[in-house]
């Protein structure tokens, strides 16, 4: 679970032990500014509003704090508390604080043990929950999990799901007719492939209501690169379909969030979408609400914008986006000159690659910038030996394999899977990169060395007979108008991390460059060619001086005069 705490000025000193147990189960800190608005929300669910007896479900309840701050806000509430611990340390500490809290031992039943494996059916009036966030990666736990819960909801599951999903699957069983719940997840899974049978059971459930999302400033996974939204859900009938969304922009990181301040939009997504760009909509407001039975019907429903330029073509007509080559272990295959000197290795084995995003941090990239890192020291040598044959004439590649045996490379999940193990991928050199991270904006490379690329970016393999087209492609990407299309699709993660998939980069439209007649094209080659030479010098390797952020606005007119060709010259 992500375990709550009070923000404290002096925390004490981290245990090594603490640590990694934490690692392990998933658990990770999260704001006591959350639980407010996660309060507020469970409040009106119907037995409270009834005056009945009140069950409340906390399935990872960790030191148990929802259950003390409900007992504080509501002392009044005639209510017992359910929870789960898979920790035997955090369940004594949560027993001792709820103790602390006056609810006496007759109201609150904590079980020690695994939520999930619970296949008892109880209804619960209200569920409030930060469950665990931990990628099993294709683990055996994980295939278990997916198995119980892809016949559960009757769809199938990726095995990159991660842990926290199968608790909102099992929440959305549990509560009960006029119930509330509020849940504080990672949002990637809006965006996520294994998200979509989630997303499906969600708005197949008829419950989720609205969905406040925590801007990137809120990093409440400490080691973990992801942001975080709560859900809120109610089990009842409401014809309408779509729920609300918001977001705490107007926020600061640690100050008490209200419902009933937030400005709300509605919105009725497909399962199939990526919903974090459509959660980024200028649409209208709907008005200020606290209770969702007093809004008014609103049919402003958001939707994907759909671009229908005529005579434009998916990207894919001329080629398609792939993701960098992973080695599984790039401290033991990355090497710099002096390594391979020193280690025998000869070149044969090697191959010249783009390690980091930050090697080319210009829009063209050539061999000499290649050979310039390269005599800096930098690991840009990737060892990608296919066959080796045991002679005194190899003997320092052989060394170095066995080396990798000793330390265990052979056995890690990539090498593991490829044969042998200390062959790479069967990848060229791409001239089109992109990069897979960023924070200000997808930046583009053009790519004119033989250097293969690394996972920091997916690089563009166009179809042998449209080779020719891929400098008017570049061309074409580098534009104003492609950044704004996929500043909508890219996935955020924490501290303003932003990522583009493949399949992002494939979903573009692009100018059918086939129907580019010669005068276009020689125009479009000379502003490029422009371009070009008005970019600043620059070292590989070494960033940029100057204000971040801050384009060179002849630079940018350049990049306007080609959109501009595009746009109004097909």
């Amino acid at each position: 679970m992500i375990v709550p705490c009070e923000d404290k000025v002096d925390p004490p000193l981290e245990n090594p032990d603490t640590k990694a147990k934490e690692k392990a189960l998933g658990q990770f800190f999260t704001p006591s500014a959350l639980v407010s608005p996660m309060l507020e929300w469970v409040s009106e669910t119907k037995a409270a509003l009834e005056g009945k007896k009140i069950k409340i479900l906390d399935p990872g309840t960790g030191e148990g704090i929802f259950f003390q701050e409900f007992q504080e806000h509501f002392p009044k509430l005639d209510s017992e508390f359910h929870g789960w611990e898979i920790d035997p340390i955090l369940h004594e500490k949560c027993i001792q604080n709820l103790e602390k809290a006056g609810i006496s031992k007759n109201r609150f039943h904590l079980v020690l043990g695994d939520f999930l494996q619970n296949e008892k059916k109880e209804n619960y009036d209200i569920i409030l929950c930060n469950p665990p966030y931990l990628r099993l990666s294709h683990s055996k736990h994980g295939k278990k999990l997916i198995r119980q819960f892809a016949e559960d909801i009757k769809e199938e599951i990726p095995g990159t799901a991660n842990l926290y999903v199968f608790f909102l699957l099992r929440i959305l069983r549990l509560l009960g007719p006029g119930g509330r719940a509020s849940i504080l997840v990672p949002y990637e899974f809006l965006n996520a492939g294994y998200g979509v049978p989630i997303k499906k059971a969600i708005i197949q459930s008829g419950y989720l209501r609205r969905i406040l999302i925590l801007d990137s400033s809120w990093s409440l996974f400490t080691g973990a690169v992801t942001s975080s939204c709560i859900l809120f859900l109610e089990n009842s009938r409401d014809s309408e379909e779509g729920f609300l969304w918001s977001r705490t922009s107007s926020f600061i990181k640690g100050e008490s969030i209200e419902l009933s301040e937030m400005v709300w939009r509605k919105i009725r997504p497909d399962a199939e979408a990526k919903w974090t760009r459509l959660l980024s909509d200028d649409s209208e407001p709907v008005q200020n609400i606290k209770n969702d039975d007093k809004n008014s019907p609103n049919n402003n429903y958001v939707t994907m914008s759909e671009d229908n330029r005529h005579g434009w073509v998916p990207i894919k007509e001329f080629g398609s986006f792939r993701r960098g080559i992973a080695t599984g272990d790039n401290g033991y295959f990355l090497l710099s000159e002096k390594d391979a000197s020193n280690l025998s290795i000869p070149k044969n084995y090697l191959r010249s690659s783009i390690p980091k995003a930050q090697y080319a941090l210009s829009p063209f990239f050539t061999g000499d910038d290649w050979n310039t890192l390269k005599s800096q020291g930098a690991k840009v040598w990737l060892l990608d030996a296919k066959e080796v044959p045991n002679t005194n004439e190899q003997e320092g590649i052989n060394k170095y394999l066995e080396e990798g045996i000793k330390r265990g490379v052979p056995k890690r999940f990539l090498p593991s899977k490829r044969k042998p193990w200390h062959s790479q991928e069967n990848r060229g050199p791409c001239r089109i990169l992109a990069t897979s991270f960023h924070r200000a904006e997808v930046r583009f490379v053009f790519n004119q060395s033989p250097a293969v690329h690394l996972t920091c970016f997916h690089g563009f393999s166009a179809k042998p007979e449209y080779a020719h087209f891929e400098e008017y492609l570049f061309a074409y990407l580098i534009t104003p108008h492609v950044r704004k299309e996929l500043e909508s699709r890219t996935r955020e993660y924490a501290q303003g991390l932003r990522k583009v998939e493949p399949g992002d980069l494939n979903s573009l439209l692009v100018p059918d460059f086939r129907k580019l007649k010669e005068a276009e094209k020689e125009k479009i080659g000379k502003l490029l060619h422009n371009y070009r030479n008005m970019i600043r010098p620059w070292t590989p390797g070494r960033r940029q001086k100057g204000e971040k952020g801050i384009r060179n606005p002849e630079e940018e007119a350049i990049l306007k005069n080609i959109e501009t060709e595009f746009l109004t010259g097909l």
